[in-house]
């Protein structure tokens, strides 16, 4: 049996098949390969400065 901890309220699950936490009702989503599963595990503070960065880079390129 393994042991999964909410990345909420840090509390331990062992529960292999819960799709959400048993005590905050957060989910349990594991699929956070790659950039975009990152960025959407992360919250939203790094999507606004992805964004943000991105928008800059943009800009400065359309001064050229």
């Amino acid at each position: 049996m393994s042991e999964i901890i909410c990345p909420q309220c840090k509390n331990p699950i062992y529960d292999e098949e819960a799709l959400s936490c048993h005590f905050c009702g957060h989910s349990l989503n594991q699929r956070s390969s790659g950039l975009l599963g990152k960025m959407r595990g992360a919250g939203m503070k790094w999507v606004l400065i992805t964004i943000g960065i991105i928008m800059a880079v943009v800009m400065i390129a359309t001064m050229f």
